[in-house]
């Protein structure tokens, strides 16, 4: 069996995504590792561990860096929330408005790293 494999980088790397991370558990009361799970593999060797342990004979993984540009700060800022939030069982049991609420917090937390990586209306990141 083959694998190929583009790990993310660590959340250290991702200053927009550390600020996130670290703002959505701080508003739930959560660990951070219960956040960060989208960046919980950035660990190449540990992954072709892994991946070798799977079965796994022929592994390739290549780090990879993409630019983004987000024409919605907020809009990101919300599904970011949202989506890395579903693994945190006070979160699941948020209503719409308290949701709304835990948004509206992670912004305003969050203010001051997306105002670094703004361009005009567009957040720009690595």
């Amino acid at each position: 069996m083959s694998a190929k494999s583009e790990p993310c980088r660590n959340v250290q790397r991702h200053p927009v995504y550390e600020a996130l991370l670290e703002a959505t558990a701080r508003q739930l009361g959560a660990a951070i590792a219960a956040v960060e799970l989208s960046f919980s593999l950035s660990d190449a060797d540990e992954l072709r561990t892994l991946l070798g342990d799977a079965g796994f004979q022929h592994i390739q993984i290549t780090p990879q860096s993409l630019d983004i540009h987000l024409p919605s700060p907020e809009r990101f800022v919300q599904l970011t929330v949202l989506g890395v939030a579903t693994s945190i069982p006070a979160f699941m049991r948020l209503g719409a408005a308290e949701r709304s609420t835990l948004v509206d917090a992670v912004i305003d937390e969050t203010h001051a790293v997306a105002k670094r990586y703004r361009k005009g209306r567009t957040l720009h990141f690595r």
